[in-house]
């Protein structure tokens, strides 16, 4: 979208990564002081939050304050939309100053090839076995568990019933159609964790790495990395850390120093 004191601007000729330039079209381009953005509507597809997504800002208007409050105070009012902001930044990018300014999610990659090099084996009293039937139920309740923790990370208020019903409508049957793949973790027969991923051929996309108990988290996560990409011909394996409170932070760092690179992140704008 456009506004009337900017001539419009064609998103195939913008310095966009290539997967913007394919996912969004000119509708989607907004101008604000002839510089060029692109805006869309996202909704969290495990939270269910919708946000006015910021899938691109120059940076000249993100590190000014004045500018970009006049910026979201604009594209609110031209989109007329009260949906709370989301915006993305490439890993080079800064994100603004500011007390209304939170971490929502970052985004790491490292070489599959590392994975495997530096992997711990599972505790000798634990097995994993493939999500089926039969441990579907198990698998869900983990999930929901996961996902009440993101939401307190994140701030934001669980709907514990509408996650529940989107997850077995929308999310699961991905799994039962083969176009995602999980590992339950258990002992003897209680679950304790589980890896759950999307395997493009390029990417292994971790989707979530969970157990109820922290520190079980914490021996779990390494073995259950490497079993994700162990048969992929992938050459990146890419996952998140969900939140801005010290543990993920803590977290952040930690994948830092032991090789992972931040490839994009994405920050909650209440300005």
């Amino acid at each position: 979208m456009t506004d009337d004191s900017a001539p419009s601007a064609d998103i195939a000729h913008m310095d966009l990564p290539s997967w913007v330039r394919e996912s969004y079209s000119n509708d989607d381009v907004y101008l604000f002081d002839e510089a060029p953005s692109v805006i869309s509507v996202y909704e969290d597809p495990f939270l269910l939050e919708k946000f006015t997504f910021l899938v691109h800002v120059p940076a000249e208007i993100l590190h000014s304050q004045e500018r970009l409050r006049r910026f979201l105070g604009r594209a609110r009012a031209h989109f007329g939309s009260e949906l709370p902001f989301l915006l993305r930044l490439e890993a080079d990018h800064k994100a603004p100053a500011g007390d209304g300014v939170r971490c929502n999610e970052r985004f790491v990659e490292m070489p599959t090839v590392s994975v495997r090099a530096s992997v711990d084996g599972l505790p000798a009293d634990v097995h994993v076995e493939q999500l089926h039937a039969d441990n579907t139920k198990d698998f869900v309740n983990l999930l929901l568990h996961g996902l009440e923790f993101s939401a307190s990370s994140k701030g934001v208020p669980f709907r514990t019933d509408a996650v529940e019903a989107n997850l077995r409508s929308n999310v699961i049957p991905a799994y039962e159609a083969d176009q995602a793949h999980a590992l339950l973790a258990k002992r003897g027969h209680e679950v304790i964790g589980f890896v759950s991923w999307v395997d493009t051929g390029e990417t292994v996309e971790l989707i979530d790495i969970w157990a109820y108990e922290r520190d079980e988290l914490r021996r779990l996560v390494s073995p259950l990395l490497y079993l994700a990409v162990a048969h992929s011909a992938a050459a990146t394996v890419r996952g998140s850390i969900v939140g801005s409170d010290d543990n993920a932070t803590a977290v952040f760092q930690r994948l830092l120093a032991q090789g992972w690179r931040l490839h994009e992140s994405y920050w909650r704008l209440e300005l």
